[in-house]
């Protein structure tokens, strides 16, 4: 398997959505809530530290042993086929001496069948692991623009960006920071999917 087929979703890009969030709030129907925009007569925003969510989101540490076991899974398959065509190759080597021009032929053909085959596999598999790992970052898109969508309905603010340390924010209000109150909610609501999932709701 192509060593750099590595899809964990500690990889995940959060760079790759500027904003994970944003709602527009109409402060002159919305006066119940703190709300900063409120207050200052701008929109209000928070930050999550993207860092932080990833290491400590308990999905995420989930669903990263079970993308590595299927990678797994997916590369011990492909390396059974390109044992048995080793195999097959090497038998076919101990016959050469006895075999016709046309049994030669014959055995050169099905060799280079089964390496188009095993070539089409690796490909194939590839292709299942991107599209499972393109589906575990959009499952936690979601689940954050939830968990945050949530969070805004009690603190009112407008949007919520991505910080990483050593991006392109050299600097943040530490105020700002919202990512252990995501955090809560998203294992809260990990933890209650996971008890539903056990007895089979």
């Amino acid at each position: 398997m192509n060593k750099n087929l590595h899809f964990a979703l500690h990889g995940v890009s959060f760079a790759a959505i500027a904003v994970l969030f944003w709602m527009q709030f109409d402060a002159k129907n919305n006066t119940s809530k703190p709300n900063k925009a409120a207050q200052h007569g701008a929109e209000s925003f928070v930050y999550i530290n993207s860092d932080s969510l990833m290491s400590r989101f308990d999905w995420v540490a989930d669903r990263s042993a079970q993308l590595a076991n299927r990678e797994k899974e997916l590369q011990e398959k492909l390396e059974l086929q390109v044992r048995r065509l080793e195999d097959r190759f090497a038998e076919l080597q101990r016959k050469a001496d006895i075999m016709t021009q046309d049994e030669l032929k014959a055995a050169q053909f099905e060799i280079q069948q089964k390496e188009q085959q095993i070539n089409q596999l690796r490909q194939q598999l590839s292709m299942q692991l991107d599209t499972e790992s393109a589906q575990m970052q959009q499952e936690l898109y979601q689940r954050v623009e939830k968990a945050l969508q949530h969070i805004s309905s009690q603190t009112g603010f407008d949007a919520a960006f991505s910080f990483t340390r050593g991006g392109q924010v050299l600097y943040i209000d530490s105020t700002l920071d919202v990512t252990q109150k995501v955090l809560e909610k998203l294992n809260a609501d990990y933890s209650m999917d996971k008890e539903k999932e056990a007895k089979g709701e």
